[in-house]
């Protein structure tokens, strides 16, 4: 049986009139993290836009803790940083491992 990836929801609110810019940091963001086994399952768009609500959730899954702790401290995630700075006003990360224990299956 594969061992479960770890997973990372990043809420992310954008700095004003940023959307462009953003989505084309965060298709850089990915292809850093995929060198690190890391990846973006899942984007949802909110759809309350407002300064309370964040402007996108995000489901990131890498294959282990250790992959996502190499992904932070690279060289490619620190080149981004500046650019990241320029787009995003605000994130709230919350790592954890994926549970089965609602599915039928498990």
């Amino acid at each position: 049986m594969k061992a479960p990836r770890y997973f990372v929801i990043a809420q992310l609110w954008i700095k004003s009139d940023r959307a462009a810019a953003f989505e084309a940091f965060e298709k850089k963001a990915a292809a850093a993290m995929a060198e690190f086994d890391g990846r973006i399952d899942t984007v949802i768009r909110h759809a309350m836009q407002d300064e309370n609500s964040p402007f996108e959730t995000h489901l990131l899954s890498f294959l282990d803790e250790n992959a996502f702790r190499a992904y932070l401290t690279s060289e490619a995630a620190q080149q981004l940083a500046e650019e990241r700075k320029d787009v995003i006003e605000k994130s709230l990360v919350f790592p954890g491992q994926q549970l089965h224990y609602l599915r039928d299956d498990s």
